[in-house]
């Protein structure tokens, strides 16, 4: 791609089966939805500290990418930005993200771990939902929000860490997942937030004032 480019537009690269590789320039400031779509053959990719906003799907179906970098001032990964990259093992995010949106990174299957900005306020509906090999998470102090289904279906996932920041999580977030279904404890606490879960495992569940 030239350096005189300045952004990518929407479904510039979609279904580029034999693309392996892609080097973005710096002079590039926005990344339009699906532009990356179903690239089966895509291993890597660098988006530059220039860009400033990426669209939805934008690696949507990349089932061979690897490794993500992200170094823009980014603030949200859009709806389904990684949804089955089944590949996917490696995650860097900027400091900037206040949001995954839904579905972002749903059922990337090689996923073990993620980083999340401290930045961070709201994850989406679906967001990881089943990442299989997810097997720990720490969710940031600024969080308030989690989603319905978000970490539903990991089936690795052992250890959450949950902030006091919480006000919401959606419905069956934490379902399907060893931290809630092999949990020892008869009743569940979760501070400052509010949550649904089908688990005969679980008799009571404790909301602080």
């Amino acid at each position: 791609i030239p350096s005189s480019v300045t952004s990518i537009g929407k479904y510039a690269f979609s279904y580029c089966d034999g693309l392996t590789s892609i080097t973005i320039p710096s002079s590039v400031t926005y990344i339009d939805e699906l532009a990356f779509n179903s690239c089966e053959s895509l291993k890597s990719i660098t988006i530059p500290a220039s860009v400033q906003k990426i669209g939805s799907n934008i690696f949507d179906g990349c089932t061979a990418l690897e490794s993500v970098v992200i170094l823009g001032n980014v603030d949200e990964i859009p709806y389904c930005a990684f949804n089955e990259c089944n590949s996917l093992k490696s995650v860097q995010l900027p400091s900037s993200i206040e949001k995954i949106g839904d579905y972002a990174f749903d059922s990337c299957k090689s996923l073990t771990a993620i980083n999340m900005p401290n930045n961070l306020e709201e994850i989406g509906n679906n967001a990881f939902y089943g990442c299989t090999s997810l097997q720990s998470i720490a969710i940031p102090s600024k969080v308030t929000k989690i989603g319905s289904l978000v970490f539903n279906g990991c089936s690795s996932l052992k250890n959450i860490s949950l902030p006091k920041s919480l006000t919401s999580i959606g419905r069956f977030a934490f379902e399907d997942t060893p931290w809630l279904l092999e949990s020892t404890n008869d009743t569940l606490i979760i501070n400052n937030s509010f949550y649904s879960c089908i688990n005969k495992e679980i008799t009571s569940v404790t909301i602080p004032k």
